[in-house]
């Protein structure tokens, strides 16, 4: 039934200015009849509820070990071969939108994403892109992999010309290898991708959100205080208010930013130490 409606829109060249696809599991099938349904300058609005495709545990709680259950499926249906790595949330967003990029640019259309979400209930993860005319072809320096080493931590971009060199930058922390650090064996990096390595949000779109918000009075957040939601909040569950998810959302569009997040007690294992929050980050 959606392929059908999407499809006669496009015949009729009764373009939308808003796509909402809100699929369940992986199902991309929808994706290119939505991109042909929207006119350019407009919206289209994605979702995933994937978890296993991305590393997300069934329990909702972030546990990296989990993923490398679905890359076969999340090849199949967002042309990605995720590994299983720390950043399970991130990936996730990340690989929806290098496959709305791809199929975009397959169609002559320029994506870029506006914001991204993840839901721990779910899980959701929800991303919005403004389509546009664009040139044939994928833009490589935002669509390409993403490497990471298990035993130094390291998390860096590789780009398609660099896959050949994709090895960890550090050395083992042992007298031996570094007083012969040219003997030593390189350690690979677990490749991930392809994926969006851009972006997660528009800077200027969040800004306009913001504005929004405030003009309208929207504030706090939409669960009540007195909610069971509210009460068994935890870690991984937290009830951010709106304000604070979108100050969130506008530091995180800083282009200069590279993917994946750090965490403070991976950093503070690397570094063989127990810091505090700040004492991590200022060392």
């Amino acid at each position: 039934m959606p392929h059908r409606l999407l499809a006669s829109t496009y015949l009729a060249e009764d373009y939308f200015d808003l796509v909402d696809v809100d699929s369940f599991g992986s199902d991309s099938s929808h994706l290119a009849a939505a991109l042909q349904a929207v006119k350019y300058g407009g919206l289209i609005y994605l979702t995933s509820t994937d978890g296993f495709c991305s590393g997300v545990h069934t329990k909702f709680i972030l546990v990296y070990r989990a993923a490398g259950k679905r890359p076969q499926r999340s090849l199949a249906a967002y042309g990605s071969y995720l590994r299983a790595l720390p950043h399970a949330n991130e990936q996730g967003l990340r690989m929806l939108i290098g496959a709305a990029v791809k199929e975009g640019a397959a169609r002559g259309l320029s994506l870029k994403p506006l914001f991204s979400l993840y839901s721990y209930h779910g899980p959701v993860f929800r991303v919005m892109l403004r389509v546009e005319r664009g040139s044939e072809g994928v833009d490589t320096s935002s669509y390409g992999w993403v490497g990471h080493c298990y035993l130094h931590g390291e998390n860096r971009r590789v780009g398609w010309k660099g896959l050949s060199q994709a090895w960890c930058r550090c050395q083992p922390a042992t007298d031996s290898v570094a007083a012969a650090p040219s003997t030593s064996k390189p350690t690979p990096l677990v490749l991930s991708g392809p994926m969006w390595t851009g972006p997660l949000h528009d800077a200027g779109f969040v800004g306009s959100m913001s504005s929004l918000a405030q003009q309208w009075g929207w504030s706090g957040s939409a669960v009540p205080k007195g909610s069971p939601h509210m009460v068994r909040q935890s870690k991984n569950n937290r009830q951010r208010p709106l304000e604070v998810l979108l100050g969130l959302l506008a530091e995180e569009s800083d282009p200069a930013l590279p993917p994946w997040f750090t965490c403070i007690d991976t950093l503070a294992q690397h570094l063989n130490t127990t810091p505090s929050r700040y004492g991590a980050v200022q060392k």
